[in-house]
């Protein structure tokens, strides 16, 4: 028999069976999972000279180097550990040393007024490396600091306890980390009293004399220090960068 196309029933039936296998066949390959990892596309090969490895390896590798800061001359001869700031304050942005082999290499240089010489010869080295730069620290009053000529233009900051200096720092503060329970504040049987060991004329004294010399007349001031009267008071001071 005949379908209506013209072709032998049997052979039609045996042409849908082989359609259908081969469909079953299609279908299983396309949903299966994959059992191995498709093939890598194509990779165009690069010229290369080494200096892009070298420069991926060296990124890698690098650290971050913290800028140096040389403490030229201690203030006062007032010395104390150089791991203070990290150890004390957490601080730990710079590298400071008191190492004057490391001039050239030294982001920036912290030189105390007080130690700077009439002639100017107690000055790091110049001409100083040009990425450097010169930090003036200064701890006294306009009216006691001496002004030194050729100095005007050589610095780039200033540090102080002024509010207005380029880096204001305040003068160190001592606490006792183990309070004693058993202190009570003594009875108050004074009001007002100064501690000064400086008279000298010459530093601009006079002005708070003034004030002292109008200021008894009206009430009592109890004097300490060795500028007045003869106990003197020692006070530490320093100024922790910050």
């Amino acid at each position: 028999s005949t379908s209506l196309t013209g072709i032998p029933v049997g052979r039609l039936t045996g042409l849908v069976a082989i359609a259908a296998l081969v469909s079953l066949i299609l279908l299983y390959f396309w949903t299966s999972p994959l059992t191995s990892c498709p093939p890598r596309l194509p990779q165009f090969k690069q010229h290369s000279d080494g200096h892009h490895e070298e420069m991926n390896n060296s990124i890698a590798d690098e650290t971050v180097e913290k800028p140096v800061l040389l403490l030229w001359v201690w203030p006062e001869n007032y010395r104390f550990d150089l791991s203070d700031c990290k150890t004390l304050y957490n601080i730990d942005g710079c590298h400071l040393t008191d190492d004057r082999a490391l001039y050239s290499s030294s982001d920036a240089v912290l030189v105390f007024h007080r130690a700077i010489s009439w002639d100017l010869s107690t000055l790091p080295p110049s001409p100083r490396p040009p990425f450097q730069k010169w930090i003036w620290l200064n701890v006294e009053s306009p009216t006691n600091t001496q002004k030194i000529p050729g100095i005007e233009n050589l610095f780039n900051l200033t540090l102080s306890y002024r509010e207005d200096a380029d880096i204001p720092v305040r003068l160190r503060l001592t606490s006792n980390k183990t309070p004693n329970e058993d202190f009570t504040i003594p009875k108050k049987d004074k009001l007002v009293c100064w501690i000064v060991s400086n008279n000298a004329a010459h530093t601009g004294v006079g002005k708070r004399n003034t004030y002292y010399s109008e200021l008894k007349k009206y009430i009592t001031v109890h004097m300490f220090g060795s500028a007045y009267a003869g106990r003197y008071i020692c006070v530490s001071q320093f100024l922790y960068l910050s």
